[in-house]
């Protein structure tokens, strides 16, 4: 029988010691897969967590913006619950009242003033009450008042009285009304922005007092020279 020398060998022709090679080998190409791939899942899992954490930035700002958007608009309508008192509603009843009498009078005066300077005054009072009446609305609407369409009983009374005059009789009983009417509006709305708690219809307020008292200052420039 022949002698077999070195290394014992399989029947393949491969020695013992080449199979416990490539055994190993085959086990270090394994561990060294499994190895490779546990970063991918580790990168994986960290672009899963910044993106889940990108998301829930984006959706804080979002709420953020959305809750600031809402405050500013809400900040620019008065609300039903800013009426501080009964005081309030009166008195925006008033110059709401108020504005109607001197735009009615007013359209008289347009067409019937002889004085240019009178027709002029009765053009500035329609435009200007109208404004007014504009500028109080959103309180008017928001405190669930009925704004008047016309003026009321006694200035309709007074209607009635200048539409059987002409004239210089006509002017002069125009501007003692607009003189007198004036001087009653500035003393109310006075009261009003001093005892008011409401910070946004003061703020309306004192704008109208500053128009109605440049009305009565002119009025009474006016009736003056009459």
């Amino acid at each position: 029988m022949a002698r077999i020398s070195g290394a014992s060998r399989n029947r393949l022709g491969y020695s013992l010691s080449d199979e416990t090679s490539v055994a190993a080998n085959n086990e270090r190409m394994r561990t060294a897969n499994a190895t490779s791939k546990r970063p991918i899942a580790s990168h994986t899992m960290m672009y899963n967590e910044r993106d889940s954490a990108l998301g829930d930035h984006m959706t804080r700002t979002t709420q953020i913006v959305c809750c600031a958007v809402l405050s500013f608009a809400s900040s620019l309508m008065p609300s039903k619950a800013t009426a501080q008192s009964d005081d309030d509603k009166k008195f925006l009843a008033m110059a709401a009242q108020s504005d109607q009498n001197e735009i009615a009078l007013s359209k008289l005066a347009e067409q019937k003033a002889t004085n240019p300077a009178v027709k002029a005054f009765a053009a500035k009072m329609i435009t200007e009450h109208t404004q007014m009446t504009a500028s109080m609305k959103p309180f008017v609407d928001a405190w669930g008042l009925t704004p008047p369409t016309g003026p009321d009983a006694d200035h309709q009374k007074e209607l009635d009285k200048l539409s059987g005059l002409s004239g210089n009789d006509f002017d002069k009983a125009y501007m003692k009304d607009m003189v007198s009417d004036h001087s009653e509006a500035l003393s109310a709305f006075t009261k009003e922005a001093k005892d008011t708690k409401d910070a946004k219809f003061r703020a309306a307020v004192i704008k109208g007092k500053t128009a109605v008292a440049a009305h009565k200052n002119m009025a009474y420039d006016l009736e003056k020279k009459l």
